[in-house]
């Protein structure tokens, strides 16, 4: 578990992050869900 936290903030520390709704839209694409919009 260590070792996944260190990964985390490395990849933080290097900009290679993603806006957290950004994210959530990118897994609903890839799992085939509906977009947050039409979810409601």
């Amino acid at each position: 578990m260590e070792a996944a936290l260190s990964r985390g903030v490395a990849d933080a520390d290097a900009g290679r992050t993603m806006p957290l709704d950004e994210a959530f839209a990118a897994l609903r694409t890839e799992l085939g869900l509906p977009d947050k919009s039409s979810a409601q």
